[in-house]
């Protein structure tokens, strides 16, 4: 789960910036909003996520 969670940090990373939007497909409910507060902290505000 670590390599995961560092190989999506570096997703985030370049995705914040180049400005490209970041389109994610999360399994399971209970994951979703773990995942997104995650990736909003890295992220600005105003950044796009599908």
């Amino acid at each position: 789960m670590l390599d995961q969670k560092l190989v999506l940090e570096h997703q985030i990373i370049i995705a914040r910036e180049t400005g490209l939007p970041l389109i994610l497909h999360c399994r399971g409910h209970s994951l979703f909003r773990p995942l997104f507060d995650y990736m909003s902290s890295l992220l600005p505000s105003n950044h796009p996520i599908q």
